[in-house]
């Protein structure tokens, strides 16, 4: 595989300005979605909610995405759906399904092998649900999300780039489950993921599970039975990686950790990982610090 990054593209005009602004218009999209939503009876029509309009685009950037805000919207609307279909799976307390189509999609999206046939899809497969069209009809249209600057910067490609250095070292360029904390960690996480798997010959999983402490108000990662035994299924000899797109006060990266330490055995078996910082060892110095500050 030959991964070519929309980050060091959107990077390389010396634009990445651009994501921000893709984010913002999202936010103000899926706002106005929400407050229509609860003017209208549940039928009001599909067209006139973000994630189709999201996919439909999506359909048309995997043709043709020449402008910096096309690559940008690359970068954060396969994020942005997959951020969706987990509120959705959290609110109808559902398995998790539509999380590995979602994410499936949005890597091929990410290594510019999904076609526009495929995007559009899952998107007709989301219309078709008759059981679950109230949920998918509000798809990520939960009220009005702020921009986070620090976020934002967190996802430039400098640190990416490092970020994989430093994962390829600590784990010897072997198979991971690479643990995307989101909602923050998505994007960055796809785009270290598949570095990860373009460096090194290896027979990963990404999987993304929400964990918004700040945002959401989420006391533990937010992660059904179904998909603890799916993990531990596909986990097998896999080096376990919990991701994060920045270590803010460390509460998050704790409690993940605290989480996911009686799924997987033991410590030793979890790596945390930042985009900014890289790989942190269980009794580095450093981590010890963290949980100081966050005790």
């Amino acid at each position: 595989m030959t991964y070519k990054s929309y980050f060091n593209q959107l990077a390389a005009r010396e634009q990445i300005e651009p994501l921000k602004e893709a984010i913002e218009i999202t936010i103000d999209l899926s706002y106005a979605s929400s407050v229509l939503f609860q003017q209208y009876p549940i039928d009001k029509p599909f067209e006139e909610l973000i994630v189709y309009q999201v996919l439909d685009e999506l359909a048309d950037l995997s043709e043709q995405h020449e402008s910096a805000e096309g690559l940008a919207k690359l970068i954060w609307y396969p994020a942005k759906v997959i951020c969706a279909v987990m509120d959705h799976k959290i609110l109808h307390k559902e398995e998790g399904q539509y999380i590995k189509e979602a994410t499936e999609l949005a890597l091929g999206i990410y290594n510019g092998e999904a076609t526009r046939e495929e995007i559009l899809a899952l998107k007709d497969k989301f219309m078709s649900d008759e059981k679950n069209k109230v949920g998918f009809s509000r798809l990520d249209i939960y009220g009005k999300k702020i921009a986070d600057q620090r976020s934002c910067k967190a996802m430039d490609p400098k640190y990416s780039e490092k970020a994989v250095k430093s994962l390829t070292e600590t784990v010897n360029g072997e198979d991971i489950l690479f643990i995307a904390l989101g909602n923050g960690g998505i994007a960055p996480g796809l785009d270290v993921f598949l570095r990860y798997c373009n460096q090194n010959e290896t027979d990963s999983t990404f999987y993304p599970v929400r964990f918004s402490s700040h945002k959401r108000a989420d006391q533990t990662p937010q992660l059904n039975d179904w998909e603890a035994k799916y993990l531990q299924e596909v986990r097998g000899d896999k080096k376990v990686v919990i991701f994060d797109e920045d270590t803010s006060s460390g509460l998050t990266l704790k409690r993940s950790h605290e989480f996911f330490c009686p799924s997987f055995v033991s410590d030793k078996d979890i790596i945390l990982m930042t985009n900014e910082e890289g790989t942190l060892e269980i009794d580095d110095l450093w981590y010890n610090q963290i949980r100081k500050k966050s005790a």
